[in-house]
Formats: structure tokens, sequence, C-alpha cells
């Protein structure tokens, strides 16, 4: 499995493309959730959030190669 690189902004493009992709899983992950030592301090603090302020790490995505590949394509690899 490839890790690669980006910026939040970049992160966010790429996840908001995918959901338009019926083909495209994408997992979404905060730093909101990491920062979270259980479940219920996740879901209290989340339930309160603008989600447009909230801050994505990283994306899991799932669906066919060369969709993925449009989408990612031009990252670099995290080393």
């Amino acid at each position: 499995m490839p890790i690669l690189l980006s910026n939040n902004e970049l992160l966010r493009e790429i996840l908001e493309k995918s959901l338009e992709d019926d083909e495209i899983q994408s997992i979404p992950f905060s730093a909101l959730a990491q920062s979270c030592k259980t479940y219920q301090e996740y879901e209290a603090r989340i339930s309160e959030a603008d989600s447009s302020t909230i801050e994505v790490v990283a994306i899991g995505l799932i669906g066919p190669r060369k969709k993925i590949s449009k989408l990612t394509g031009s990252l670099p690899l995290f080393k």
C-alpha cells in the first residue's frame, strides 16, 4: 500500500472528488479523531465541530486503479 504526501487543502480536494464517484470508497482520517482518547470523546467533539474546519490528515482510497491514480498520480511518495 503506497503512502503518499499531501497538504490538507489537496487532501480535501481529493476527498471531494472521490465522494463524487460511486466506484471509489474513501475513508477520511482527521486530526480531531487522532486527538481523542475515547470514542465517547470523539462523538462529543465531532457533533460540535464545523465539518469545514476539521483538518483532514489522511485519506484511505479504495477503487479501480486507474481512477485512484488519476486522483493521486501527482503526489510524491512519503519517505
